[in-house]
């Protein structure tokens, strides 16, 4: 029998989604720019202005925009670097 925290919609099944996703975004090879924004906890223009502006590593598919997960690593590193210069 489920208890009332195991329905779907619930928050502990939210909380289980996010788990999946967070995971899935670390063994993922691209990222879309709404894993990038979960990761770097930032909105979509922000991560946008970052692509265009500061140079973070984007590859495009046709209209499709993806983040090499290591790159991304990387970028973080290297900003953070910078601004502490």
């Amino acid at each position: 029998m489920l208890g009332r925290s195991e329905f779907p919609g619930s928050a502990a099944a939210q909380v289980g989604v996010e788990v999946f996703m967070e995971e899935y975004a670390r063994s993922a090879l691209l990222l879309t720019v709404k894993d990038v924004m979960r990761q770097l906890n930032l909105g979509r223009s922000k991560v946008e202005a970052l692509m265009k502006h500061e140079g973070l590593p984007v590859i495009r598919f046709g209209r499709a925009v993806r983040v090499p997960a290591d790159e991304l690593k990387q970028w973080v590193r290297e900003y953070r670097y910078k601004q502490s210069a």
